[in-house]
């Protein structure tokens, strides 16, 4: 009698695990898919200094590269290269605020930066919620890119070609959304076997048990 008592309530907690599991697990979906803007245009850039007596030596060429391409990393964040964006005509004027804090912190939102800089390699992600919007804004930015020094202010003879891109596709992808909602449904999991193994060691009232009881027998 006892041993079927205790599968009984084994079965009930390990459901009560899993519950709490799929229950996160829909949270975290949801909570992505509302988050994320529907589209990703990605496009990748070599950009490589040029001119100068450097440009003879090689290591000397990339490692310089590689600065540069920090620094427009840093850029490409500013006010002065929205700006820049926005007068090649490509996009609309008033794709983001007017009010230049929420200005600066949409971009950020919209536009990431990343690449293999200490290789001359910049890659650009643009989110949007539409494929028109995310090439629109992906081609502005070739256009400002291929401007080449004007991006840093004309500081730097700067050779840019466009390696890959822009490609765009659906956002989020399929495997950030089957990496979220696995780790939702584990992360749930975790959770509610440490809060049964929290009130199982710790004890609760006398009154709190039998409400907790009276929930289990509905």
């Amino acid at each position: 009698m006892t041993n079927s008592v205790n599968m009984a309530q084994n079965k009930q907690k390990i459901g009560t695990f899993l519950l709490a599991g799929f229950l996160l697990a829909a949270l975290s979906f949801l909570f992505l898919v509302v988050s994320q803007k529907s589209f990703k245009a990605s496009t990748d850039y070599l950009v490589v200094p040029t001119g100068g007596e450097d440009s003879k030596d090689f290591y000397s060429v990339f490692k310089s590269a590689e600065y540069v391409n920090r620094v427009l990393g840093e850029v490409v964040y500013s006010e002065l290269f929205i700006d820049q964006v926005v007068k090649t005509g490509e996009v609309n004027g008033e794709f983001l605020p007017f009010d230049r804090k929420e200005r600066l912190e949409e971009w950020s939102n919209r536009v990431k930066v990343g690449g293999k800089f200490q290789y001359g390699i910049v890659s650009f992600e643009v989110f949007a919620n539409s494929q028109k919007e995310a090439v629109q804004i992906s081609n502005a930015i070739a256009k400002v890119m291929e401007a080449g020094g004007s991006v840093l202010d004309g500081k730097a003879d700067l050779h840019v070609q466009i390696l890959t891109g822009p490609i765009w596709e659906k956002n989020p992808s399929v495997k950030e959304i089957v990496a979220v909602v696995i780790g939702g449904f584990l992360v749930g999991v975790i959770l509610s076997a440490m809060w049964a193994y929290y009130f199982a060691t710790m004890g609760l009232p006398r009154e709190e048990k039998e409400y907790l009881e009276s929930l289990n027998e509905l």
